[in-house]
């Protein structure tokens, strides 16, 4: 069962709530649907208290500074599922072929090339399949460190488009990053030491929810641990929650850590990569009480990672204010912001 803050009553809660694990969701209202749902596949109980916010930034000199950049591009690289769609939406395209081409001469002969797309691993590459088409490269860890060395591995092969002999100019391949205005720097960082030409576009912003007044205690949302996925949210969760020490904060990654830290608080477990099945594991390490309960997983019972057949089993790891991620999810880790 999921439950949201504000839009239900103690006495609501059921008895078989109260025997299963408990966790709280601070993404996005959007996400925390989604991840709702796929806790109470696996017998997890939740709460919703949406900490962070996406916003599209859309103004007509982006849209010019987008498409040509696009037109001189090699690669376009993507870090969050929220990044892939804002960046469709600007330049209103729904697949790669429709993208703007650029006017790369390979093997000495003219001709226009769609650049190619990387993308994190999970959420973010699958959603780059679906809005643009197809995924040429990605980060095997879903981290933008993972899809650096994934990149620059690819951009110093003999066969790739960054190479030399596939360009007449020799010059340096070239990368579009697709990001959200508050990205960590890893990416591009990376590249540009291996000698790849950047150019950021900050394609949308994520924001912590506003400071309340009253805040809410944390004992008073019955929980046993809080999900974090991001840096924002950390912000944002701080922002609207009594923070009391009743419940375990557990995040999707080391960037999210060090901003629970920042706060002067203790972080109970982090997930050892940005899903939601690994920051589940990390859950349960860090609540041992709750392996005894009934409907949870524990020492004798299967993990929080759902079998390969489940069609949602990956939830978006855009954690991390799309640098990584969880997408899931905000994404997820690269954590961003």
């Amino acid at each position: 069962m999921s439950r949201s803050v504000g839009r239900t009553r103690p006495e609501d809660k059921t008895r078989s709530d109260e025997t299963r694990l408990t966790v709280l969701l601070t993404r996005s209202e959007d996400d925390c649907a989604a991840w709702a749902e796929q806790l109470e596949r696996r017998g997890i109980a939740s709460v919703s208290l949406p900490c962070i916010a996406a916003e599209p930034i859309d103004t007509p000199e982006l849209r010019r500074e987008l498409e040509a950049a696009v037109c001189a591009a090699d690669w376009i690289a993507f870090t969050s599922r929220r990044g892939v769609e804002a960046f469709a939406r600007l330049l209103e395209t729904g697949s790669s072929a429709a993208l703007p081409r650029n006017r790369a001469k390979r093997h000495g002969a003219d001709r226009q090339a769609a650049p190619r797309i990387a993308a994190v691993w999970g959420a973010t590459a699958e959603a780059a399949k679906r809005v643009l088409g197809r995924v040429d490269l990605a980060g095997e860890a879903g981290t933008a460190e993972s899809l650096a060395r994934a990149l620059v591995a690819r951009l110093r092969a003999p066969a790739d488009v960054g190479a030399e002999d596939e360009r007449s100019d020799a010059r340096p391949p070239r990368v579009l990053l697709a990001v959200a205005a508050n990205a960590r720097d890893a990416l591009e960082r990376e590249l540009r030491q291996a000698g790849a030409e950047c150019r950021r576009v900050e394609v949308y912003r994520t924001v912590p929810a506003k400071p309340s007044a009253p805040k809410a205690p944390l004992a008073s949302l019955g929980v046993d641990a809080v999900l974090l996925a991001s840096p924002s949210a950390v912000r944002g969760f701080a922002n609207r929650v009594e923070i009391d020490g009743s419940a375990a904060l557990v995040t999707i990654g080391p960037t999210t850590s060090a901003a629970v830290r920042a706060l002067g608080l203790d972080v109970a477990g982090e997930a050892r990569e940005p899903t939601l099945d690994a920051l589940l594991d990390a859950v349960l390490e860090a609540t041992p009480r709750s392996c005894a309960r009934e409907g949870s997983p524990g020492p004798d019972r299967p993990s929080a990672k759902a079998s390969n057949t489940d069609p949602v089993h990956r939830a978006n790891p855009r954690g991390d204010d799309g640098q990584t991620t969880l997408s899931v999810n905000d994404q997820t880790e690269t954590p961003h912001a």
